[in-house]
């Protein structure tokens, strides 16, 4: 008879409501509600006590837990051993070198996350004996560690990201009667077409979620911002995440001019307050996979321009889904933005097809069985 993982611990850093950890949150107590016991290492956030109330273990470990006071003197490992997990589950790759510490120190099989590009074996450490198995949120990232890594296929398994639509349908916008030019001049009252530089019927927001990091291409959506408000100098801009580089983006926009049209919120445990804010997301990764915030924006209806690289071709098709730009081109970056707002049709005929395609494709209730799936195969080996 087939072993369950019965006990499971989730490592995640901080416990947003948005991206990837809300994703952390939603398979704990799904994890529950199938009767597995769960616990959570995390750094804190405003999901714990959602956690915590609902009768989930939490156990806090300090940011930057590589040092050897952690090791001596926090009760984490401790904490874990009389938890007597199954098995370990990094939600994301950064976590690597963590995880594999604390499944040595338990002697207890773990599973990773891979949920972004990675460049070279150092970022990706390993202990290939307790390690059962790797999770890879998009094909590209199971060829990089199959080909690049060398891990064997059969302990890749491929399980893209998915979204809890209910989270978002309070705002979402549907447009399952999409109304093109020919039709508005064949009857539709004047005025209520939309108005030259609007997008539903107002000034239009263009936003991006992030991290504030070096590589996160704040750069290229602040450059292309001031293209755009060449054309459409009424057009609002939104930056919203936490990170390192936030004081030098705001120095950036001041000399680009945009102090007065670019907001920077680093407030972001609210994805759905952030996303309601918004008409339009862009997304100009120079390295990404397979966004968990692209399909938040997708399920709240917001049309998609983002850059062409890594696992995003999969779910943001161009001109089906939503516009694809070249990797690090403002400039084009701006063409794809202006064309949304020139063509409000477009845009919502992109938002709606990506909106079906999210709740047909990209369910979190398909992403959670295959995970339980890996889980109990992890802990056969």
């Amino acid at each position: 008879m087939a072993r369950i993982a019965e006990r499971i611990a989730l490592i995640e850093r901080e416990l947003t409501s948005g991206g990837n950890a809300s994703v952390t949150k939603n398979l704990a107590l799904k994890l529950q509600s199938e009767g597995r016991a769960v616990a959570v290492l995390c750094t804190g956030g405003p999901a714990e006590e959602e956690l915590k109330d609902r009768g989930i273990e939490t156990i806090i470990y300090p940011s930057g837990p590589g040092s050897w006071l952690f090791w001596r003197r926090e009760p984490v490992v401790a904490r874990l051993k009389e938890f007597e997990p199954d098995l370990l589950h990094a939600q994301t790759h950064s976590l690597a070198r963590f995880a594999r510490k604390l499944a040595v120190a338990l002697n207890t099989p773990y599973l990773l996350t891979v949920n972004r590009h990675f460049a070279k074996n150092a970022e990706l450490p390993m202990n290939r004996r307790l390690l059962s198995g790797l999770i890879a949120v998009s094909e590209t990232l199971r060829e990089a560690l199959v080909n690049g890594l060398k891990v064997p296929k059969d302990r890749v398994h491929l399980i893209p990201s998915g979204v809890e639509m209910a989270t978002f349908k309070k705002i979402q916008r549907r447009y399952d009667e999409v109304v093109t030019a020919s039709e508005k001049s064949l009857g539709e009252p004047e005025d209520h077409a939309e108005k030259p530089g609007q997008l539903n019927g107002h000034l239009p927001v263009i936003g991006m979620i992030a991290p504030m990091e070096k590589e996160g291409g704040h750069g290229i959506f602040m450059r292309a911002a001031q293209i755009v408000r060449q054309s459409a100098p009424n057009v609002q801009f939104l930056l919203a995440g936490k990170g390192p580089e936030l004081t030098r983006f705001r120095r950036t926009a001041r000399q680009l001019g945009l102090a007065q049209h670019l907001t920077f919120v680093d407030y972001v445990e609210n994805r759905v307050q952030l996303l309601s804010a918004m008409d339009v997301f862009a997304m100009p990764a120079v390295e990404e996979e397979h966004s968990v915030t692209i399909l938040e924006a997708m399920a709240a209806g917001r049309p998609v321009v983002a850059s062409g690289v890594g696992g995003i071709y999969s779910i943001v098709r161009d001109r089906k889904t939503g516009l694809i730009v070249p990797r690090q081109d403002a400039n084009a970056l701006a063409q794809a933005l202006l064309e949304l707002l020139k063509h409000p049709d477009l845009a919502k005929e992109l938002a709606q097809n990506a909106l079906e395609m999210v709740e047909v494709e990209y369910s979190q209730a398909n992403q959670f069985q295959q995970i339980f799936q890996a889980y109990d195969a992890a802990i056969e080996r």
